[in-house]
Order: structure tokens, then sequence, then C-alpha cells
């Protein structure tokens, strides 16, 4: 879930370049285009995956993206630890507890 947040915030940068590039070569021939990406935009916004294009907002959306992922791959790894120990099943744990209780 974590990818497809990312993956349907990118196209909204790439929207917006193409609109500052369409708007600073001749905004009068592109007005069908810049109307139609305005429209897009407009839309993606409703749906909640618009990411703005500022850089600050990018380092935000990119860093807490980081932070989940991160979480998420830590948090896999606790449940691989806890589901066999690297070879340690709950059998053999007990098998070592009950060894240690007897010495």
């Amino acid at each position: 879930m974590l990818v497809i947040a990312c993956c349907l915030g990118f196209p909204t940068t790439i929207l917006s370049l193409l609109r500052n590039k369409l708007q600073t070569e001749d905004p009068v021939f592109h007005e069908p285009s810049i109307q139609r990406i305005d429209w897009w935009m407009f839309y993606i916004f409703m749906a909640g995956i618009y990411k703005d294009d500022r850089i600050d907002v990018e380092h935000y959306f990119y860093l807490t993206m980081f932070i989940l992922a991160a979480g998420l791959t830590i948090e896999r790894q606790a449940i691989n630890w806890l589901s066999n120990r690297y070879g340690c099943n709950y059998n053999r744990l007990q098998k070592c507890i009950e060894l240690d209780l007897r010495k």
C-alpha cells in the first residue's frame, strides 16, 4: 500500500512540471492543454492523492514515506524473529527452557 501511495503521488509532479513548461513556452497556443491539466489536477486534489511540487513539501512527502517504509521493514523483521527466531521454533525454545529449568 505504501508503494501505491508513492506511485499515486508521483504523477502530480509530472503534471505540474508539464504545466509550467507549457505556461512558459506559449500560454496562448497551449491554453487547451493547460486547461486539461488544471482539470485533472483539481480532481486529483479532490481525490486526496495530490502531491505539491514545492521542494519543502516534496521533502516532507518523501521523508514521511521513507519513515513509514523503514518502520514497516523493522516490523516485518520483528514478526519474522517472533515467528521462527531464525531456526529456533517454539518446540526448540520450550526444550531449551525445560533444560534450563532442570539445571
